[in-house]
């Protein structure tokens, strides 16, 4: 299953529980002294589509740390709670996602200058979205996502 073991060591720190890689209680500041609350897409001066996914992270009116994704710039295909949040490296972040008021995911996103990837992305019933950066599905890289500033949230 695994090619290597480095793939299954990366496959197992994402099933560790957040809370064991010293979360932080308040994910949105981690967020932002990360660098990663607002607008990311891999080519923002194009409109959003299935290629070019916009994704927002962003503090609700209710308090809640958001993470949504929307495809056509007029309405989100997710919208989820951002739960917990830690750096376990200078340029990693670790999230936890809550869908619908459960354990969606985990994620470790990587800053590679002014730009971010998905590394991982484990859900909570063990499928393996994202190992070492590449989608698992289609064998492809993660895409690489630039800040999109000036962008506002849908309403």
């Amino acid at each position: 299953m695994f090619r290597n073991l480095g793939a299954f060591a990366s496959v197992l720190l994402c099933l560790i529980p957040i809370s064991r890689v010293h979360a932080e209680s308040d994910p949105s500041q981690t967020f932002r002294d990360f660098g990663l609350e607002g607008v990311w897409s891999p080519d923002c001066g194009n409109a959003p589509s299935q290629d070019n996914p916009r994704v927002y992270y962003w503090v609700r009116s209710s308090g809640a740390f958001t993470h949504a994704v929307t495809f056509d710039g007029r309405t989100f295909a997710l919208v989820d709670t951002i739960s917990a949040a830690s750096r376990v490296k200078k340029d990693h972040l670790r999230f936890s996602v809550m869908r619908n008021g459960l354990l969606a995911l985990t994620a470790t996103v990587e800053r590679q200058g002014t730009k971010i990837h998905t590394v991982t992305s484990v859900g909570a019933d063990g499928t393996i979205y994202y190992s070492n950066g590449v989608e698992v599905l289609t064998g492809k890289p993660s895409l690489l996502d630039e800040r999109c500033d000036g962008a506002s949230p849908i309403s």
